[in-house]
């Protein structure tokens, strides 16, 4: 799937034949930034205008805006986790089979276990949470 990239932000965009629009979103923050565009060409402007709207909207309440998700900062902790599994402390999680198969999946994709990928994804959040407890 082709990602667009403003300012650090990470989009992805669907096309929706029915109302003959593209939908884009930004996936690499937990905010909600969207963006609409009529053709392919309007894409990467829709992007821009919907990220600044979004940093103005920040700045006008005085907040500090959701810093991306970088994806080599998850990949760097990754590396880390498969290099020194986790071992010691269990803890058990109630997924459902989809949620299972995706934990595999992606774990497959990464190259690793399960345990692994999610040490590595457990990790990463809660240095996401740690950097925005900052604020």
């Amino acid at each position: 799937m082709n990602r667009l990239h403003y300012k650090g932000y990470e989009a992805v965009a669907t096309f929706d034949e029915e109302a003959g629009i593209f939908h884009g979103e930004v996936v690499n923050v937990r905010d909600v930034i969207t963006f609409q565009a009529t053709s392919v060409g309007e894409l990467a402007q829709a992007l821009t205008a919907s990220v600044e709207d979004y940093l103005a909207y920040c700045a006008g309440r005085n907040e500090v805006p959701a810093k991306p998700f970088s994806f080599s900062e998850f990949e760097a902790c990754l590396a880390h986790f498969k290099a020194n599994p986790p071992v010691g402390g269990r803890v058990e999680l109630d997924f459902t089979e989809a949620e299972i198969q995706n934990v595999r999946d992606h774990a497959e994709r990464y190259g690793c276990t399960m345990d692994v990928f999610l040490s590595a994804v457990v990790a990463c959040f809660m240095t996401e949470l740690q950097l925005r407890d900052r604020y």
